[in-house]
């Protein structure tokens, strides 16, 4: 009905790349950007496609020049953060984590990822505290898969069950959750059934999501 609406390409790239096509969702990105050259959305989401298909300094760059139109956009940083970890830049990822924090203090994403970050970098306590802030704002499967595997390292792993299981109630088709019960379970009772039907449910949704994607 109207080609100029650029966060319609948006949305539409989005989808495309959630479910794989990485191809569709860059070309719609750059409808968007043909349309409107300053739209941050565009930007930040393109810059996460070519992440996701290799292309890092071209989302480096896609993501700085989205922080040059909006430098508030905590999102931004969240996923250059993000792409940072995955090429082992700990410390780069860790001030992008930070910089989340102080965008939105009260946002649990930005703790959650710093706690991230501070476990790969093997400062435990600290990540502790930080993903206990995270599950303090609002618990989210994520935040406390994430502290549960701290706690694991930490060879906690009563706690970690635990805290996994609460992962599992609040979204029971999270598979990592899942496989992460199963592992401490089975740390606490080696071969048991408990830990076998959490491993299953994890293998179960994790080729329910390759269907996907």
């Amino acid at each position: 009905l109207d080609d100029l609406q650029a966060p319609v390409y948006v949305t539409l790239g989005l989808i495309s790349r959630g479910t794989g096509q990485t191809e569709s969702a860059l070309d719609s990105f750059a409808r968007a950007l043909d349309r409107a050259p300053r739209n941050a959305d565009a930007l930040r989401e393109q810059g996460r496609a070519l992440a996701g298909d290799g292309r890092l300094e071209e989302a480096e760059s896609s993501y700085q020049r989205a922080l040059t139109v909006r430098p508030s956009d905590w999102a931004t940083y969240n996923y250059l953060g993000a792409m940072r970890v995955g090429e082992g830049r700990l410390e780069e990822a860790a001030r992008d984590f930070e910089r989340v924090t102080l965008l939105a203090p009260d946002n649990p994403r930005g703790h959650t990822n710093l706690g991230v970050v501070s476990f790969k970098l093997g400062r435990l306590e600290e990540a502790l505290t930080t993903l206990r802030r995270s599950v303090e704002i609002r618990p989210t499967a994520v935040a406390l898969t994430n502290l549960g595997a701290t706690l694991f390292y930490l060879e906690r792993f009563s706690e970690a069950a635990r805290v996994f299981g609460d992962a599992v109630e609040l979204d029971e088709h999270n598979a990592t959750a899942w496989l992460n019960l199963g592992r401490a379970r089975q740390h606490e009772a080696p071969g048991s059934a408990p830990a076998r039907a959490a491993l299953e449910r994890a293998v179960e949704l994790g080729e329910a999501e390759r269907s996907v994607n």
